[in-house]
């Protein structure tokens, strides 16, 4: 158990074993029958007052105890729209199965994400603390199972990335090739490689951004790329120090990266065991700055980059404190690049939730008027929330699209129903 999360899992225990103590208790409405009376709700003096245990916003633990059972719902922790399919399609697998769990629900509790449904006759013929034992094992796999889930996806979708922009590289190898034959021009290998990796590098929606430290006479700027490969790493370096410092060379131009590669002879599709996570730091001169930078990278949790510090020496020599401005400007490079990462992410889960809401909008127009033409579907520009780095606004559009899908979809339920009551009348 993580350090992270064992306060709320010893809540949520302490709370669960303090409430499973049920009993046998007859239906007061019903002669000769027990229900969960947590389920009926019949009888409001055998329901005691429910209990929430919240980590944060988007995750928490409802209680809700009884005289003879205990509803427990579970909402899980999901970051981002990926998380919340993947959330959505575990919990549907499982309560598909709900069967071969006994205490799992088919279907849980309104905004929750997977419900539990514990009686007396459970606690009668299981022990109580493995009863709780299964629930704070399941809230612990839950998100490890969800992060796995992820990282496979993103692993196979970078694979299909890389193969359709090979294609895009083939093409330029092969026009290149042409017209160093042809003899328009002269080129050495050896800087035909470097433009191939640059173009890879450059073509799958790449960005770097900046951390600026100047002291004294010594200046150091960080930037920090996309990379899926090793080779578009040592491009990277090569494109800040022949493009961005062509003016005016660094002294040196350190590089550290950590990349999600494939094993040897594996091909991504049996999941996360096909990938291993390789780093490397490069010193160019700066003896330990490499390292540093790769240092900051493993404390921010930054996969699939590199990052590039160039540092201008201006003949103070710095000694130590040289190394905390390496990390101060490859840690603000760092925070803004995920900033930009996270701000893309809601750009694209924004453009799917608009084409929903395009299709859902006509859908409920196509009912009010059966002649009604579907319009073209024009897709919103959302490239200023990139210019101005605005990720609480990207936030705020994403809640407010999900809450106006919501909203069409609730009117459609309501005039079906109210077509439904209509069609009844007439046949009556």
């Amino acid at each position: 158990m993580s350090n992270v999360l064992r306060p709320y899992l010893a809540a949520v225990r302490a709370t669960l074993t303090a409430a499973l103590t049920l009993e046998n208790f007859s239906s007061q409405v019903i002669e000769r029958h027990h229900q969960p009376e947590v389920e009926v709700g019949g009888t409001k003096e055998v329901l005691l007052n429910p209990l929430t245990i919240s980590r944060n916003e988007t995750e928490r633990v409802l209680i809700e105890p009884s005289v003879n059972s205990i509803r427990l719902s579970i909402k899980i922790k999901q970051a981002d729209e990926i998380e919340r399919i993947l959330c959505h399609q575990f919990a549907r697998f499982m309560m598909q199965r709900a069967e071969s769990f006994v205490v799992l629900r088919r279907k849980p509790i309104p905004g929750y994400d997977i419900s539990f449904l514990i009686t007396n006759f459970h606690t009668e013929t299981m022990l109580k603390h493995k009863i709780v034992d299964f629930i704070i094992q399941f809230m612990e796999e839950v998100d490890k199972e969800i992060s796995e889930m992820k990282l496979s996806l993103n692993a196979r979708a970078r694979i299909v990335a890389e193969s359709y922009l090979s294609t895009v590289c083939c093409y330029f190898n092969i026009a290149v090739n042409v017209i160093s034959e042809l003899g328009a021009f002269s080129l050495d290998k050896v800087f035909l490689a470097e433009i191939y990796c640059i173009l890879k590098l450059l073509s799958g929606s790449n960005i770097y951004v900046l951390g600026f430290v100047r002291y004294r006479d010594s200046t150091f700027i960080a930037h920090i790329f996309r990379a899926s490969s090793v080779k578009q790493a040592y491009a990277a370096q090569n494109y800040v120090k022949s493009v961005l410092n062509a003016d005016k060379p660094a002294s040196c131009n350190m590089m550290a990266y950590r990349i999600m590669i494939l094993k040897k002879g594996r091909t991504g599709i049996d999941g996360p065991d096909d990938f291993e996570l390789e780093s490397n730091a490069e010193d160019d001169g700066e003896t330990y700055g490499g390292a540093r930078i790769l240092k900051i990278m493993r404390r921010e949790s930054v996969i699939d980059a590199v990052v590039v510090v160039s540092r201008w020496f201006g003949g103070t020599l710095l000694g130590p404190a040289r190394f905390s401005h390496i990390e101060h400007c490859t840690h603000d490079a760092c925070v803004k690049f995920m900033v930009i990462d996270d701000i893309e992410s809601h750009i694209r889960t924004l453009h799917q939730l608009d084409e929903t809401l395009f299709d859902l909008r006509y859908r409920y127009k196509k009912l009010q008027d059966p002649n009604a033409e579907k319009s073209e579907y024009t897709p919103s520009d959302y490239s200023s929330l990139l210019e101005t780095t605005d990720l609480p606004k990207a936030r705020r559009l994403v809640n407010a699209r999900q809450g106006a899908v919501r909203s069409v979809h609730a009117s459609l339920r309501e005039y079906s129903q109210k077509e439904q009551k209509g069609g009844d009348l007439s046949t009556t």
